[in-house]
């Protein structure tokens, strides 16, 4: 009888152990692809730093605005929108949401955040000094998704209280943030469109508030000056790229009014003022006391700035220079901003070279206008770009340039076995586009 079942138990006994190695075989394969991908996508955001800058643009954001007042942000209360404006990629700011989520939909505080992978060292060290973590489990009132407020016919948000903000429909973080915002705008909002400006307010929640809201024309309310009772004074030159909170306060800013500066600097001009227009758009500083300090600025003057003795900046001679030798400080002294200057720079660094005037003007967040006025100025040197044969070209190139990098592998895997370079392109099946910026930077 047993010899019967012995058959029978040697083959439950094979299929089981075939059954348990496709288990785990497709489970290690998964696990592999995993890696992989979550590789492909932190390379991905290296590759892509050098775009991360705030968006120069002539209508300051609430955000930027209550920066430049000396009010922290809320960074539970921050949404994908609101960290592009402090530099972040549109995939890196949903990567920072989606890592909220991940942890119940608050950050506790500024190590847990940090953790985010998307965050360099850099970064990091710029937004600790931005961001607060007040929105805390447990001490939320109100829904935070609610777009339906309940509001008054008409209103005056000044005379709002924080019950009063909790009723309506907004959250605590939201009050919280609402009131610190009228604070550093000198205890009330001036008017309409200023309060409408608060970066918590949804876009569905500003809409139903613009129709209820009346603030009387007469409200005082302008933190340009209000906050500031010290007359500010100065009797020698100086450049306020190196002024730090305590020198700005020593001059008789407040600090509020001095921290606002610093944050303007390091966020909107990357942490450098270039000219003295510059400094002139910190709202914080206020139109009487940048008149108190503009003849005083050791920056390089613009047109909107009346003449300064002893301030303007070297001038740059055109002779010798091209495009791929023109260096930074040198693209500043031309007229670019910092930021944009370091853009140009950056970009041509990784290019390896410009080869075409069209990859200038195609350099991320510039002004179209001043890259035409540089490229009539300089002589355009395209055999200084680094270029290659499809087979001399280094392994870590084909993977870095921007033009190569996503046929990287299939360039790497043909070239072992077709020796001649057009067929080879040909095999990458490349959109014609595509095959046009390619063949900028081959060697024939």
């Amino acid at each position: 009888m047993r010899k019967l079942y012995y058959p029978y138990i040697r083959s439950v006994y094979r299929n089981h152990i075939i059954v348990t190695f496709i288990i785990v075989f497709i489970a290690s394969v998964t696990s592999i692809f995993r890696i992989y991908v979550e590789s492909k996508i932190s390379y991905n955001f290296k590759e892509d730093t050098y775009k991360t800058e705030i968006p120069k643009d002539k209508n300051v954001s609430g955000l930027l605005l209550s920066l430049q007042a000396g009010q922290k942000l809320d960074a539970n209360l921050l949404t994908v929108e609101n960290w592009i404006e402090l530099g972040f990629t549109d995939s890196q700011a949903k990567s920072i949401v989606k890592y909220k989520q991940s942890l119940g939909g608050l950050f506790k505080d500024f190590t847990q955040f940090s953790k985010s992978y998307v965050l360099t060292s850099q970064k990091k060290a710029e937004l600790q000094p931005l961001l607060e973590f007040g929105l805390q489990r447990g001490n939320v009132e109100g829904n935070s998704n609610n777009e339906v407020l309940v509001l008054p016919e008409k209103f005056n948000p000044n005379t709002f209280t924080e019950r009063d903000w909790i009723k309506a429909g907004l959250n605590s973080g939201q009050v919280a943030a609402i009131f610190k915002f009228k604070n550093a705008l000198g205890g009330q909002f001036p008017n309409e469109s200023l309060f409408l400006k608060n970066y918590v307010l949804t876009d569905g929640q500003k809409l139903q508030l613009a129709k209820h809201i009346v603030i009387p024309s007469n409200t005082n309310g302008n933190y340009k000056a209000s906050e500031n009772k010290n007359k500010v004074e100065i009797h020698h030159k100086f450049n306020p790229n190196g002024y730090k909170l305590d020198d700005w306060v020593a001059i008789g800013f407040s600090e509020k009014q001095a921290q606002g500066i610093l944050n303007c600097k390091n966020l909107y001009f990357k942490g450098n003022f270039s000219t003295v227009s510059d400094l002139q758009k910190c709202y914080s500083i206020g139109k009487e006391n940048f008149d108190a300090i503009r003849n005083f600025v050791l920056l390089p003057i613009e047109k909107n700035c009346q003449k300064q003795t002893g301030a303007v900046g070297k001038i740059v001679s055109m002779q010798n220079l091209t495009i791929n030798t023109i260096n930074q400080e040198q693209l500043v002294q031309f007229g670019f901003p910092a930021f944009m200057a370091a853009k140009i720079v950056g970009f041509r660094k990784i290019l390896g070279g410009f080869v075409t005037p069209q990859q200038v003007l195609e350099t991320y967040d510039v002004d179209p206008i001043l890259v035409q006025k540089l490229l009539d100025k300089v002589r355009f040197d395209s055999e200084a770009a680094f270029k290659y044969t499809l087979y001399t070209a280094p392994e870590e190139w084909l993977k870095k340039h921007p033009y190569f990098k996503y046929n990287a592998d299939k360039i790497l895997y043909w070239r072992q076995f077709e020796k001649d370079q057009e067929k080879l392109i040909k095999k990458l099946r490349l959109k014609p586009e595509y095959e046009k910026k390619m063949r900028l930077y081959l060697k024939s």
